[in-house]
């Protein structure tokens, strides 16, 4: 059944770790957004994102170990067209932190299958302040994200802006954009209501260079070998760890925690508070490499938990490297 009138999509894109599900999540759980369809997209094998909006969306759906702007918009397009959508208000489309929003954008504007009863209508990018200009200088990525979007909401301000001004450096990038905080997003009013043309903006796609890789093991850590583990990873491989996500088993909890890594900020643990489709049997950690083989940092996780092979480290090796952080 078609609709009477289009379905607005929202494309919600914005570089990996900058707090896309966070603030998707909140805006589910307000009257205004209750009746929307969300897509999640991630580009790991193990799906996280798509359980933290679960409990708040209306329907979820999620397309994993791919991204949209390259290999999988040929699923997104076969997923909306064998759904009946006329009972949803909008759509939401969460991309993988290193997508292209554009090419996603123009294959539902264009696709005869679905743009009859679709209506591309956004690009929102949300941007990670505690990151600021570094995130722009260092991920090209970041800025086609922030040049293409019709409206920036800014994340993270409460851990405090980095160096420089963030905000011109934005309004460089894209000088038309609508920008403000994403805390203050509180109605579909706040949304910008005409969209800026994107016919003029090419397309970038991403390199090939961004890897991932999944960290598993039955082992039950405590609070603070999970967390020197993460600092020893993140002070080894620098600024070639762009994320870490996932779920862990720990000894303190009966329950599972999230957690989350961006570039060197590693967020406090949070209990997950939403059902898995399966029980979690072992720690399941998703980590994206820039430029690095993540092979190398599942070997030194598997060497900090015991999952030790001929060729690998054990703790008490990786604990007398220099660079490992005292305590973990």
């Amino acid at each position: 059944m078609e609709p009477k009138t289009k379905i607005p999509v929202i494309l919600l894109t914005g570089f990996l770790g900058s707090g896309k599900t966070t603030f998707l999540n909140r805006i589910l759980k307000l009257d205004g957004f209750r009746n929307s369809l969300v897509i999640v997209n991630e580009f790991g094998s193990v799906p996280v994102d798509h359980v933290l909006v679960e409990e708040s969306a209306e329907t979820i759906y999620e397309l994993s170990n791919g991204c949209l702007c390259c290999n999988m918009r040929g699923e997104l397009v076969e997923t909306l067209a064998r759904m009946d959508l006329t009972r949803f208000d909008r759509i939401f489309i969460e991309t993988t932190g290193i997508a292209d929003p554009l090419p996603v954008f123009q294959s539902l504007a264009f696709n005869p299958d679905i743009s009859r009863f679709l209506q591309p209508s956004l690009i929102l990018s949300v941007f990670d302040l505690a990151r600021g200009e570094a995130l722009i200088k260092e991920h090209p990525e970041a800025r086609h994200q922030l040049a293409v979007s019709d409206q920036v909401l800014l994340t993270k301000d409460d851990l405090g802006e980095s160096s420089g001004d963030t905000p011109t450096a934005l309004r460089k990038l894209n000088p038309t954009a609508k920008i403000g905080l994403a805390r203050d997003v509180n109605s579909i009013e706040d949304f910008v209501a005409k969209p800026g043309e994107k016919h003029d903006l090419s397309a970038i796609g991403h390199p090939s260079r961004f890897r991932s890789a999944v960290m598993r093991t039955q082992k039950r850590l405590s609070v603070q070998d999970l967390i020197g583990m993460l600092h020893m990873i993140t002070s080894q491989f620098g600024s070639q760890i762009l994320r870490v996500k996932g779920f862990a088993l720990i000894e303190e909890s009966v329950e599972p925690v999230i957690v989350q890594v961006s570039g060197a900020i590693i967020h406090d643990l949070e209990k997950l508070s939403v059902s898995l489709d399966h029980r979690l049997e072992e720690t399941e950690l998703v980590v994206i490499t820039n430029e690095l083989d993540p092979g190398r940092v599942v070997s030194v996780f598997d060497g900090f938990c015991g999952n030790v092979g001929a060729d690998r480290p054990d703790k008490e090796a990786l604990l007398n490297n220099p660079l490992a952080i005292p305590g973990g």
